[in-house]
């Protein structure tokens, strides 16, 4: 099985390393999510509450995978926390499959992303404009107010 992060393929480029052609396949991410919650997320009743779950657009994020020839491969997904309250849980999914000639599986229901890497969907051959969808729970007033930040990793594996 063969490992490469998306800064292995920069090295690559620059120091023009030879791998056989009909074997690789690169990836590349485009697109965020930030969320500002304020006052006005506040709901009124008996008592004074936010919602406890946000979700981004269905396309927060968009991938492209290319492979070359017949080749397979499978994205996995971590999280490295800048400042995070370990209240908050963040998840991923795919809500569509882009448009390609292979095939693409997995990775349509939420699952969280942690500090482990872990397999989010996996396919053959080439997809573009793959869209990504988030969601944030554990919101509540009882967080104190501030930035939480966090940084996705995505790894992409030759299989």
């Amino acid at each position: 099985m063969k490992r490469k992060c998306f800064s292995f393929l920069i090295l690559w480029i620059i120091f023009g390393a030879t791998l056989r052609a009909e074997a690789f396949v690169s990836f590349s991410v485009s697109g965020n999510w930030m969320k500002t919650i304020n006052s006005s997320e506040l709901i009124f009743g008996p008592e004074i509450i936010l919602p406890s779950t946000y979700t981004s657009s269905s396309n927060a994020v968009t991938m492209n995978i290319n492979a070359n020839g017949n080749e397979s491969w499978m994205v996995h997904v971590s999280k490295n926390n800048s400042i995070w309250d370990p209240r908050l849980r963040l998840y991923i999914r795919r809500t569509g499959n882009g448009s390609g000639t292979g095939t693409i599986s997995g990775g349509t229901s939420f699952q969280e992303i942690t500090s482990l890497n872990q397999t989010f969907f996996s396919g053959r051959k080439k997809y573009s404009n793959i869209p990504v969808q988030f969601q944030l729970t554990g919101v509540s007033l009882y967080i104190p107010p501030s930035s939480n930040i966090t940084t996705i990793t995505y790894t992409i594996t030759e299989q």
